[in-house]
């Protein structure tokens, strides 16, 4: 339940469950079910903005799967762990946790891990300055997940990538008509998400609505505003 309400950008109510979750499961010894909610709590943390706290809580979720080898819980919060290496800024080390996490979702036939996995890889590349190989890697994540069911942290941050992949190929209305879908998507988000995504983002969307005139990105904002998913 915890997991979902994250999904949803539910981060208060998520968190407390997931302290909830990780408590019982403690005192029942359960390993399995506590590194996934300390991965959960992981999660919560990076997307508040709290870098230091969610590496320290997705290490020890990922630790705890590899020593004992839960590869499906390492697919889900290896590639958090990743994005927080990069957003530290050791981008050889969060590519290389990242083609690792992407190894071992293949392995387990995990295509949403997969989608979420591939929007890291695009983000990393971006990062890099390397637009051409983002691009790939976003493309194979909408491969992965065309039609989501919904709209979630995860899909408002593979928004953000495409915007901001748009805004560095300067290709700055099609970024504007991204930024305007982000902008709907982020607003059926409960809370409102912090850290560097959204801080890059802000950046980029900045640097659109100074390259467009005002009329073009206010037209190219609103159509992506009317967008569906």
């Amino acid at each position: 339940y915890a997991y979902g309400l994250a999904e949803r950008g539910e981060l208060a109510r998520a968190e407390t469950l997931a302290k909830e979750s990780f408590n019982l499961f403690l005192a029942h010894g359960n390993r399995y079910e506590r590194s996934g909610a300390l991965g959960l709590l992981g999660r919560l943390a990076l997307l508040r903005g709290d870098l230091e706290q969610a590496r320290k809580l997705l290490s020890e979720a990922v630790t705890i799967a590899t020593t004992v080898g839960y590869k499906d819980v390492q697919c889900n919060w290896q590639p958090l762990l990743g994005l927080v290496i990069l957003y530290h800024g050791d981008m050889t080390a969060a590519r290389q946790c990242l083609t690792e996490s992407l190894r071992l979702c293949i392995e387990v036939k995990a295509e949403h891990l997969l989608a979420r996995n591939c929007t890291y890889l695009a983000e990393t590349a971006l990062c890099e300055g390397v637009l051409d190989e983002a691009a790939q890697w976003l493309a194979q994540s909408v491969g992965y997940l065309a039609n989501p069911d919904s709209i979630t942290t995860t899909e408002l941050q593979r928004l953000w990538v495409a915007a901001r992949l748009a805004t560095a190929q300067q290709q700055y209305q099609r970024a504007a008509t991204l930024f305007g879908l982000a902008d709907q998507a982020h607003s059926q988000i409960h809370d409102a998400i912090a850290g560097p995504m959204r801080s890059m983002a802000d950046a980029a969307l900045a640097t659109v609505q100074a390259a467009l005139e005002l009329k073009v990105f206010a037209e190219a904002f609103v159509t992506g505003q009317q967008m569906g998913l």
